[in-house]
């Protein structure tokens, strides 16, 4: 969705598609997984106000490595995932206390950055456990997304709902 302006997406074109869900008969969603995308969560929690959001850690860690050295690449990324692996919301603050105290003086925006999204980061901690793992990023969808399309995109209709299913 191009609002005109040098290719990026627009609050405004994204909430006329979820807005197009809901016409179509999405009543109710609880969590939206997003990865920054411009506009794209600001229009979600505008159509789906009472819906959680939940920032990809993936895409945050990916944006981030490139303003460390590499000399220190490896350790900060250890003490990022330290956060969010953490058994407890409380525990992965006070792995972030830890990172911050560490790598803040040498990397002040990677730390200020964390800081900023960190609510956002964590909120897969307010759903059950069994669902951390694949809660907080977007990965999971992109694969799924990109293997329907490598399938789809070779066949040009399907003669039955079931060879479309398959």
């Amino acid at each position: 969705m191009k609002n005109g302006s040098g290719g990026q997406e627009s609050a405004t074109g994204w909430k006329g598609r979820l807005r197009d869900l809901r016409k179509r008969g999405v009543e109710e969603v609880l969590l939206g997984v997003f990865d920054g995308l411009s506009g794209l969560e600001t229009a979600f929690k505008r159509v789906f106000p009472k819906a959680d959001v939940q920032r990809c850690i993936v895409h945050k860690m990916r944006n981030k490595q490139s303003a460390v050295r590499v000399k220190h690449r490896e350790d900060v990324m250890t003490d990022l995932k330290a956060i969010y692996h953490s058994s407890t919301r409380d525990q992965a603050y006070e792995q972030f206390e830890a990172f911050k105290e560490r790598w803040e003086k040498t990397y002040p925006k990677v730390a200020s950055s964390w800081e900023e999204e960190l609510p956002l980061l964590l909120t897969f901690y307010t759903y059950p456990a069994t669902l951390h793992r694949s809660i907080p990023t977007t990965n999971m969808i992109e694969c799924f997304m990109s293997k329907l399309k490598g399938r789809t995109k070779k066949a040009t209709s399907f003669p039955t709902e079931q060879a479309a299913e398959k």
